[in-house]
């Protein structure tokens, strides 16, 4: 199968190209250019705005991609230009994003777990598999530093059922959480981040709000 990946050149995106490619289809990358990762297999690239689709619509109707998957959609507005960019050119759009994308989506697949752990849970789990032993301090928003205020509304729950893509797709995890979890704090270690931002990790503050808590 002929399949366009829009992204897939960092985070999931080169692991998902990667089973793609072994399987047997056709793959091209759409990407900027500035990000060319080492573990990508041999595929055909066209460097691009993703914000621009519609001006490289001669290169897509010329190869003709049977499938577009979008591995950088972040938005209902992402989603609606690529489904508007590829009408009439590809015969189905597979975005891989957030519950955002819900209000457009004609059929979707909750990729999680079947038994999800609350965020203050998951920080756990996390510190045990780093081999962290510290105490969880849960804060209240107006106490916490500047930098670590998600904007979004975190006075609910969101949980995803995943029933639907277990049962159709045969969806099943390859390793138990604490196997995954051990996996990824050591590659996490085994490749650190080139580019930090210094603001999201201002330590004196931290430890200045939780004096205040006490």
């Amino acid at each position: 199968m002929r399949i366009l990946v829009i992204g897939g050149t960092h985070f999931i995106g080169p692991a998902a190209v990667r089973c793609l490619h072994k399987t047997g289809h056709d793959i091209t990358l759409f990407h900027r250019g500035q990000t060319e990762s080492d573990d990508l297999p041999d595929v055909r690239h066209i460097h691009g705005d993703g914000e621009r689709l519609a001006d490289y619509a001669e290169d897509f109707e010329r190869l003709a991609h049977e499938v577009v998957l979008d591995m950088r959609a972040m938005s209902e507005a992402d989603v609606r230009a690529v489904m508007g960019a590829f009408r009439g050119i590809a015969q189905r759009v597979v975005t891989v994003s957030s519950m955002d994308v819900y209000r457009v989506a004609g059929r979707t697949y909750n990729v999680g777990e079947a038994d999800p752990l609350p965020e203050e849970e998951w920080v756990r789990a996390i510190g045990r598999a780093a081999g962290w032993s510290g105490e969880v301090v849960v804060m209240p928003r107006d106490r916490l530093p500047e930098q670590l205020r998600w904007g979004g509304d975190s006075d609910q729950d969101l949980v995803a059922d995943t029933t639907r893509i277990r049962a159709e797709l045969g969806y099943a995890e390859g390793a138990s959480r604490d196997e995954a979890l051990r996996r990824t704090v050591a590659w996490e270690r085994a490749n650190p981040p080139t580019d930090v931002l210094p603001d999201m990790f201002d330590y004196a503050a931290e430890d200045a709000a939780l004096a205040r808590v006490g």
